[in-house]
């Protein structure tokens, strides 16, 4: 899938780019900044499926306008910590269903709130998950001050609740070196979906984690019919059929036999 590793890191002072603790993205680099550290340059494949993700920020959408549009997919956030819920998320979620689009919810991530009652805030809004229903999404781009290690802590108590409660591994979206230096590049997400956030005109990186990016968010100034604001753009590295696939829910174990 046209891949190859770099070598590109990051100075600690890179992260006050967005304020403290808060999500860095390759476009906001200060090229005299940056260092070397491993890393891996993914692009995407032969296939690729476009979609778009809105908040509230994004009222009203038309999605019958954004599936004409020739979007297939989008994911809609729901939640952020313990109490906001998105005041258009059940019309949007319900309006990308009625439009035959492949739907996902994602929570705005808060490390410095309990995680678990943000998983459980999450899942209750989203509801159950169904065949077209891409599993729930951790939007992780600030640490609320918190250093790396209680950050990955939270996530790591968040994705396993979120698992147990919906039944799905969740999608993480997150950017290179907020991923490596705010979290401490932990170990043992290689299995998750990712979402990348890379606003730049070649291959975003991935961190070594992964080997691919799911997605990538590569603008948040797009123009789509149906959006009556600038909205965020993504990709799915994938066939249609694969994106369906992730947004199917597993099959059950097989029953014991009897007799």
């Amino acid at each position: 899938q046209g891949s190859s590793l770099l070598a590109v890191a990051v100075a600690g002072a890179i992260f006050t780019a967005c304020g403290p603790g808060e999500l860095v993205r390759e476009d906001q680099l200060d090229p005299e900044l940056a260092q070397v550290q491993s890393g891996l340059r993914a692009c995407a494949g032969p296939n690729t499926v476009q979609g778009i993700d809105v908040s509230g920020y994004q009222p009203n959408t038309n999605w019958a306008q954004v599936k004409a549009a020739g979007k297939q997919f989008a994911i809609i956030k729901a939640t952020e910590g313990t109490g906001y819920v998105n005041p258009y998320f059940a019309r949007d979620w319900a309006g990308t269903k009625a439009n035959g689009m492949i739907r996902g919810a994602y929570h705005f991530f808060r490390p410095g709130t309990n995680a678990v009652a943000q998983a459980d805030h999450f899942v209750s809004t989203m509801g159950a998950l169904g065949d077209g229903d891409l599993p729930g999404m951790l939007d992780l781009e600030v640490t609320d001050g918190l250093g790396p290690s209680a950050v990955a802590a939270a996530v790591r108590a968040f994705v396993d609740r979120v698992e147990q409660r919906s039944g799905r591994k969740p999608i993480i979206y997150t950017g290179y070196y907020f991923w490596n230096g705010q979290v401490g590049n932990p170990q043992g997400y290689g299995s998750y979906p990712l979402v990348m956030a890379a606003y730049v005109s070649g291959c975003p990186l991935i961190p070594d984690e992964w080997s691919k990016f799911t997605m990538w968010q590569y603008s948040s100034s797009g123009s789509v019919s149906g959006v009556s604001t600038r909205v965020d753009l993504d990709v799915f590295n994938g066939t249609l059929a694969e994106l369906q696939a992730l947004a199917r829910p597993p099959a059950p174990p097989n029953a014991p036999p009897h007799g």
